[in-house]
């Protein structure tokens, strides 16, 4: 394997970090704009590339096709997720747990996210759904669960995508993750002469493609933020198995 052929070379594995999911699970945050911030988009740019990249992932779980069957509760999440980013009523980080919990006030309560000014078409489009018949909308709202469910099936994949480092954590402590000051940063090793490596042979196929497609998120946003002051440095990316996310 990678490991013994590079100390065989080099001699040492002091450059190397291996991550062998899922015992070791990297503390990132997927539903976090900061890092689009930090590399200077805009917050319009960042959320909306935001709710693209969570698009990805459902792709990835659920397959394309299934993935857009349901045209309606895909718009339903994506201004959910702009609901929960709201500059002044929302936050700039929130987990997976907070999403699913939005929805389903939504769809038991008719009660949505508090959101600005600035949001008020989100609110009102959203708002538009109580306006349906019983039946129309219990079947809207059952296909926005059901995708969220399929992000929950997985424990492992779900422990990464509640994960918001920064605030307190309102759950158990796997993985560590109460620990909500750790937090893994691709910027962190970019200027480096490192190897980072992701075993994720022992995950199931959807975590998997899961984890795969949160893991470019962040790195992608590392990157972007990078080339503001180093735009020279390298990143080699090697993926095996990588025929579905070519076409991502």
């Amino acid at each position: 394997n990678y490991l013994m052929a590079h100390y065989k070379k080099f001699g040492d594995l002091d450059d190397v970090y291996y991550f062998r999911e899922p015992g070791t699970l990297p503390a990132i945050s997927f539903f976090d704009i900061r890092p689009a911030l930090e590399a200077g988009h805009d917050r319009e740019t960042a959320v909306k590339e935001k709710a693209d990249h969570f698009h990805a992932l459902m792709r990835m779980i659920m397959g394309a096709e299934k993935h857009e069957q349901a045209f309606v509760a895909n718009e339903i999440l994506t201004f959910l997720i702009y609901a929960l980013f709201d500059p002044k009523r929302g936050d700039d980080v929130f987990g997976l747990d907070d999403l699913v919990d939005a929805a389903t006030r939504m769809h038991r309560h008719q009660e949505l996210p508090e959101v600005s000014d600035i949001n008020a078409d989100i609110h009102d489009s959203l708002a538009s759904q109580f306006a349906k018949d019983e039946h129309q909308f219990n079947t809207t709202m059952g296909a926005v669960l059901n995708r969220l469910n399929r992000l929950k099936e997985d424990r492992h994949l779900h422990w990464m995508l509640r994960y918001k480092p920064g605030h307190e954590s309102d759950g158990t402590d796997l993985y560590g993750f109460h620990q909500q000051d750790a937090h893994f940063d691709f910027s962190e090793f970019l200027d480096e002469d490192v190897t980072i490596l992701f075993d994720l042979g022992d995950l199931t196929l959807d975590a998997q493609r899961g984890f795969t497609t949160v893991l470019l998120s962040n790195l992608w946003h590392a990157i972007q933020r990078r080339r503001r002051t180093n735009p020279e440095n390298v990143v080699n990316v090697i993926m095996e198995e990588a025929a579905p996310f070519v076409a991502t």
